[in-house]
Formats: C-alpha cells, structure tokens, sequence
C-alpha cells in the first residue's frame, strides 16, 4: 500500500527534510509543493528528486496567500501527479511544519486497519468556533477579492451583494488602493447575489486531511464534472476550510466514511487565523492528547530546530 504525502512548504528546507526523513519508508511517496515566492533550488539541492520525490514543476506551482484559493490549488496539482502516477493506498495532506507523532509502523498499520475510511474532519455551518461573520455563514454570501499588500498581506475585499454595509465599502475602498483591476469585475458582480452551487453540501471541514486516493481521484473528478465549483471558492473567503468537505459530503457513501482528522493542532491562541506553534512546555500536553486518541498521527506546528521535535523523536 502507497503512502502518498502532499507536502506544502514556502521556507525552511531543513525542517522539510527532517519530516521527510522521518516518514521516508519504501512505501512512501512525496509530492512537494514549492510557493512560488520561494526559490525551489533551495530545496532541491538539500532534498533532491528521486524514486519517491517528485516536485510540482514550475508552470503548475503557485503562488499561495492566505484564505485564497492558491492553496486548494497547490493541493490540485499534487494530486494530479499522484493520479497521473497511478499510485494507490493513501494521500496524506502535510504542511512543512508539521512533524509525525508516531512511528512509520504505527501509521501504516492504522492505515490498512482502516482501509475504506477517510479522515477529514466536518464542522456545521455556521461553526460556533468561528467567532466572525457571523459562525463563517458570510463567507457563502460575499464575493472576496484577495488585496494582498505590503502592509497586510492578508487583507481581502469582501464584496455583500446589493448591500452598502461598511465590510462591502471598506471593501471596495481597499480594492481600489490595491487591486485596481479588480474593482470593474467587483462592481459588476455587486448586482449579482451568490449562488450557492446546488452539487455541493455546505460544511465546514479542516484542511489538512487523510484520504484514500481513490477519493483523491473522486474530488478531481467531480471538479472537472462541475467546474462552476472552481469558480465558485475562487471568489470564497478561505475555501480551503469548505471545498472538500462540501465535495465528500455532498454524496451518501463519501460522507458516511469521513472520521476525525489525524492531525493535533491547538487553535486555543488563534493568532490572526494561525494555530498555537508548539514547543517544550507542549510536550506532555501533546503526548497526552496524542495518547488518548490512536487516530493522532501528526501535529502542526513546530518552528524549525525546536528542541520539541528532539524529545517526539525519542518519544516516538
């Protein structure tokens, strides 16, 4: 059974080859993708390609911003070379900071003891832990337009449709400073209330994700069928935490697989839409939740060189 590991990384090559190392098995396969901000020679002279180290080429690489579509992407085009590769088993979506919490042996084999069974964590809409827009209902009414800049390159426009509330004219206003082009296509899609594409359900799912590739290749299917779908989160705040539950749960024996995710992440700090970055005084406390849970196989996220990523070594 293939492994199948999506990794999305824009810094830190070292960092990326320790977790590569870790989880480097003859079963294991790695599709690395690069930001396109960031130099990919960086990382291919200390990690070269090899049997099982493919990179996104440089035409399909993308340039990832945060709460945009540019992510989902990134995880398209790794996935299409695992499908293209023809490989099986499972594909595993991974950060360059995150770091296994158990060894190859155990994940493997919680992977075949859980053969036909996807882990994907699902949340309602709206979603109590989000504490704006209303539980994130707003993200399915606004158009977003990414306005990226150097003072904020998180900031995004938020269009409401047919409203002069003052998110939709900060909006408007930000759009005009920072993406200019934009601003005719905004107001021309201002007369136009969203619609909510009718193949889809409406959750809300966490984006890193444990998934046969079998429904891997069910999710790039069902795009290519429905590609008002790409359309659709391409103007949706952080798609990424919607797309591929809405996708699986839209049909019965797709939904009736999903499970919890296999990832330990604390969102007790929620620092400006990022996790809580672990470190020693987190050791118990990890090995703790790990322990209580079996399906915990990784944890995001860890700094480079940390000291923690030393003591999960001799813990695993």
């Amino acid at each position: 059974m293939d492994i199948n590991y999506i990794l999305l990384a824009y810094n830190h090559p070292h960092q990326l080859k320790r977790l590569i190392d870790k989880l480097n098995t003859s079963y294991s396969n790695f599709y690395i993708h690069i930001d396109k901000k960031s130099d990919i020679n960086d990382f291919k002279i200390l990690i070269p390609e090899k049997i099982n180290v493919f990179y996104v080429n440089d035409k399909c690489r993308v340039n990832c911003k945060w709460g945009d579509f540019t992510l989902v992407k990134a995880v398209l085009e790794a996935s299409k070379m695992i499908v293209s590769d023809k490989r099986n088993g499972y594909t595993i979506l991974l950060s360059g900071q995150d770091y296994p919490l158990r060894s190859n042996h155990y994940i493997i084999q919680f992977l075949k003891d859980h053969l036909g069974e996807d882990f994907l964590s699902i949340y309602h809409v709206p979603d109590k832990k989000k504490k704006s827009e209303h539980g994130g209902v707003e993200r399915f009414l606004n158009y977003t337009f990414d306005c990226q800049n150097p003072k904020n390159v998180r900031m995004k426009a938020k269009i409401h449709p047919l409203s002069f509330n003052l998110k939709t004219i900060v909006g408007f206003v930000n759009l005009a400073l920072y993406r200019r082009s934009l601003l005719p296509t905004a107001i021309k899609l201002w007369f136009k209330p969203r619609i909510y594409p009718r193949c889809l359900a409406r959750v809300f799912n966490e984006f890193w994700f444990v998934l046969q590739t079998s429904t891997i290749q069910y999710i790039l299917a069902f795009l290519v069928n429905h590609p008002n779908v790409v359309e659709y989160y391409k103007l949706t705040h952080i798609p990424d935490e919607t797309i591929f539950g809405s996708i699986l749960c839209a049909d019965d024996m797709h939904k009736s697989i999903l499970n919890p995710m296999c990832h330990l992440i604390d969102w007790s700090e929620n620092n400006n839409g990022s996790p809580k970055t672990f470190t020693n005084k987190d050791f118990i406390w990890i090995i703790e939740q790990r322990n209580k849970q079996d399906n915990l196989l990784f944890a995001r996220k860890f700094n480079e060189g940390d000291p923690i990523l030393d003591l999960l070594d001799k813990e695993i």
